[in-house]
């Protein structure tokens, strides 16, 4: 999968990024979507490896070939999102009203909702589900998500704002 290529030093400018993202991108991605089972969140894992790696190309040092490094950081960043969505789910259960707790249908009632507003969120427009993903599943920031995109903050903020308007209106009419 990943070639093999001889360990050198790593000193990057803009245009050997490019060079270093056009050829080692579809390979990621390739495992990280063999990893995850989700082609959304697999292209959210790599690309945030390459803004990683672009944000700390003054600092970081590879001594080993490029390729095994990114296989590495693909296999990292899969089993931190693993982790982190566990602890999520975790946190939201727990987070659940003690009223609703003391049934115990609650984790399958939690579940069901959850369910029911991951397919209502995946019928949004693309750039929606985008920015609602990158705020609420990746905890970024407006103004990360605006560098991430390439729009403005306040297009994330009228985007967020849009979202939630048709979350609650549609949770309203599902009787939540």
């Amino acid at each position: 999968m990943f070639n093999e290529d001889p360990v050198a030093p790593f000193t990057i400018d803009e245009a050997s990024f490019s060079a270093l993202y056009n050829r080692y991108w579809y390979e990621s991605l390739n495992l990280a979507r063999q990893l995850m089972q989700d082609d959304f969140v697999a292209e959210d894992i790599v690309q945030n490896i390459f803004i990683s790696l672009w944000k700390r190309r003054d600092t970081l040092k590879i001594d080993q070939p490029v390729a095994h490094y990114l296989k590495r950081a693909v296999k990292f960043a899969v089993a931190a999102y693993i982790r982190d969505k566990t602890r999520q789910d975790n946190i939201h259960l727990t987070a659940m009203p003690a009223s609703l707790n003391a049934h115990a249908d609650a984790p399958l009632l939690h579940r069901e909702l959850q369910d029911k507003l991951s397919n209502f969120i995946e019928q949004l427009p693309d750039q929606n589900q985008r920015v609602y993903h990158m705020r609420f599943h990746h905890a970024l920031d407006n103004p990360q998500i605006a560098s991430i995109l390439g729009i403005s903050e306040k297009t994330v903020r009228n985007q967020l704002s849009m979202v939630m308007k048709r979350i609650r209106t549609y949770l309203v009419k599902e009787g939540y």
